[in-house]
């Protein structure tokens, strides 16, 4: 699974880790897989996760200064 990040004013592809500035809204798009996944964050204030509907991405928005780690697990079969 690879991602794509998207800010107003940058698009990154390939991405696997990333640091944003506090405020900063960007979006995550999942490429290469033919399944849409369950995306899952450890609940912290760090971010706000909105997932779209068809489950491929999320807008995010960094909402306080700390660490936040992002799963996406798909489901089997």
């Amino acid at each position: 699974m690879q991602f794509n990040i998207k800010f107003d004013f940058a698009e990154v592809f390939n991405v696997n880790k990333i640091r944003v500035a506090l405020g900063q809204k960007f979006k995550v798009s999942v490429v290469g897989s033919a399944a849409p996944g369950d995306w899952y964050s450890n609940n912290d204030p760090v971010l706000f996760i909105a997932v779209e509907e068809d489950r491929f991405a999320a807008n995010i928005e960094s909402r306080d200064i700390g660490t936040s780690r992002i799963q996406i697990q798909q489901q089997a079969g």
